[in-house]
């Protein structure tokens, strides 16, 4: 009895200690797997962003600098889903922001789809059609990372999707 009440005690301080730790900006937010993208950020996922606010009737250019107009967008997207009103796209609106997209889907958020592949090594054009190379390309991309095939980009891809990678050279075009 002992040791499960020493082990407990452990967990505990150990779970304490981790939660202390804070969430730089710009990473991941803690424990979420979503990252965190804001004004002044020019990141891979700021076009992704760009075109899934497009995808939702949001007039804007898809530049991948996250400026004035982005923060705006974003702010009416989180007022419009009764979210906190902060301008920044993090663990409550990357959830709501991304689309379910399967084959024969069309428009920008098969842009972003496809944008996020390219930053992930999947060669293929930019045309907002999910035909039979995106279709490919994300079966690739689900086998990869080890998740259900099924050639369906829901939230738990998209989250995938988004996570920071090493090139930061990257433009939208494969």
């Amino acid at each position: 009895m002992k040791k499960l009440r020493s082990l407990v005690a452990g967990l505990v301080l150990t779970i304490v200690a981790l939660s202390a730790i804070p969430v730089l900006p710009g990473s991941a937010s803690a424990g979420t797997g979503w990252p965190i993208e804001r004004r002044g950020k020019h990141t891979l996922n700021v076009w992704a962003v760009q075109y899934l606010l497009r995808s939702h009737g949001y007039r804007l250019e898809a530049d991948g600098i996250f400026g004035p107009q982005t923060e705006d967008r974003v702010k009416r997207f989180q007022r419009r889903h009764n979210l906190e009103v902060d301008g920044v796209i993090g663990p409550q609106t990357w959830p709501l922001l991304v689309r379910r997209l399967e084959r024969g889907a069309r428009g920008p958020a098969v842009k972003a789809l496809q944008s996020r592949l390219c930053a992930n090594g999947y060669t293929l054009e930019l045309d907002g059609i999910f035909g039979i190379r995106t279709y490919r390309a994300v079966r690739r991309f689900q086998s990869d990372v080890g998740v259900e095939v099924d050639g369906i980009v829901g939230r738990r891809d998209w989250r995938r999707l988004v996570q920071p990678i090493a090139d930061p050279e990257y433009s939208p075009t494969c």
